[in-house]
């Protein structure tokens, strides 16, 4: 029944998406920006204590625009991936695959109808350090799709408001050995879980002074059929930082919730075990950046 609602739903985002395509006057933008990040620090002899390590950073973002009279259609996808050495133990730092195609159809001069979807997995294996033998996720393992429907209401040029009544939400665990599906949410034995339920956004995109913009978005997704009061939190916070033409700065930060999600946790006796909690992570990178 739920896989029938989110396949359905899926169609009708779909079936606005296709028409876009069809509207004579519209034009297509193609660009997106690429960033290379390296630091290095040596210790010899140093009384106050450290560890040699190097790192690097890439990323890439990509954006495919559709603009016609009266509606946009936006596709971005973004790539990162780092690596960090410390003494002798190479972890990951950075690892991002998503890709999100909205499609914005004006119905008056503040609001629109919006169709979404929403992509994210990553490239390569996670461990539970500092033990790097553990495999806890992996390509595809997780990945979650959003496709949501709704209304989008502009209060200021830089702000934006969307809230859909009627959203899916998909989550996908392959096959991978080490790794259990139900510390995603997905049934014991099964490889995909679907929810069906609300999701809001609010966006926030504005330059507070010459070459630094801040970009915020915060995410909530509530599943109608199964403890809706457990609401799902996404919030990206972004600060973009221009030197110039080649060099940039960027901090990032991410703050996770999902009740359906079992992460590595340790109690007070130094007792490992999976529990329910919130995840954070942040980065900040400062290096070559290349727009085209």
């Amino acid at each position: 029944m739920i896989t029938r609602l989110l396949v359905g739903l899926a169609f009708v985002s779909l079936t606005f998406l296709a028409h876009a395509q069809e509207d004579k006057d519209s034009t297509w933008l193609v660009g997106g920006t690429s960033q290379i990040n390296f630091s290095q620090a040596t210790f010899i002899n140093w009384s106050a204590g450290g560890e040699n390590n190097i790192a690097a950073t890439g990323q890439l973002d990509l954006f495919l625009i559709n603009n016609g009279d009266n509606h946009v259609w936006r596709n971005d996808l973004r790539l990162a991936y780092g690596r960090i050495k410390t003494g002798d133990q190479l972890r990951k730092s950075d690892d991002i695959i998503q890709f999100i195609s909205a499609y914005k159809r004006a119905i008056s001069e503040k609001f629109n109808y919006n169709a979404t979807l929403d992509f994210r997995t990553q490239f390569d294996r996670g461990f539970k350090y500092p033990n790097d033998s553990v495999v806890i996720s992996h390509f595809m393992a997780p990945a979650f799709a959003v496709v949501s429907t709704g209304l989008e209401y502009h209060w200021k040029d830089y702000i934006s408001f969307y809230l859909s009544p009627l959203a899916g939400k998909l989550t996908y665990v392959r096959e991978v050995d080490g790794i259990q599906p139900e510390n995603f949410g997905v049934e014991p034995g099964q490889n995909l879980r679907a929810e069906l339920g609300a999701t809001f956004r609010m966006s926030v995109n504005k330059e507070i002074m010459e070459n630094v913009t801040v970009i915020s978005d915060l995410e909530l997704f509530s599943n109608y059929l199964n403890e809706p009061q457990n609401v799902d939190i996404n919030w990206l916070f972004k600060l973009n930082m221009k030197v110039n033409k080649f060099i940039a700065a960027s901090l990032t930060t991410q703050l996770l919730y999902d009740h359906d999600i079992l992460i590595p946790k340790t109690n007070d006796a130094g007792e490992e075990y999976l529990g329910r909690g919130t995840q954070f992570r942040e980065v900040l990178n400062i290096g070559l950046t290349f727009s085209f």
